[in-house]
């Protein structure tokens, strides 16, 4: 668990460069793709670009609580636009309907999208969980109460 979670770590301290980089034209932009998003309706936006296989599925909720983008203009993008799209492409993803690892999303010079900071939390959060949990662990099991 802490080997997975320090991978989604790096993930959200990745540079712009280090993703996967699709330059296309947006062939579909809605709030709903097919049965999804299955739960909070109006906060997903799905993707597609003439040139890729899969819809991207961008999560752009901005309600307290929500994992939020540190930047969000997705709703200027149309279908016929020219975009940049940074993504990780992962096996995880491989077997899934929709790329929810979406990073950026740039219409020429210009950001319309920058992902939040969740994977940092996340994966730093459960690494510092199991870690702790390691540590107790062993004194518990040190004192004898557990064999």
């Amino acid at each position: 668990v802490i080997i997975f979670n320090f991978f989604i770590f790096l993930r959200g301290t990745k540079d712009k460069a280090e993703f996967v980089k699709l330059t296309g034209q947006v062939v579909y932009y809605e709030k709903q793709y097919k049965d999804l998003p299955n739960r909070h309706f109006g906060k997903y936006r799905y993707l597609q670009l003439s040139n890729y296989n899969k819809t991207f599925d961008v999560f752009i909720g901005n309600e307290s609580g929500d994992f939020k983008p540190s930047f969000e203009q997705l709703d200027l993008v149309h279908a016929g636009d020219t975009i940049d799209v940074y993504f990780d492409d992962s096996d995880e993803e491989k077997n899934e309907p929709v790329n929810r690892l979406i990073q950026y999303v740039d219409r020429g010079n210009v950001s319309l999208y920058i992902k939040g900071s969740k994977d940092i939390y996340f994966g730093m959060g459960i690494i510092i969980f199991c870690s702790l949990l390691i540590v107790v662990l062993v004194i518990v099991k040190r004192k004898g109460t557990i064999t």
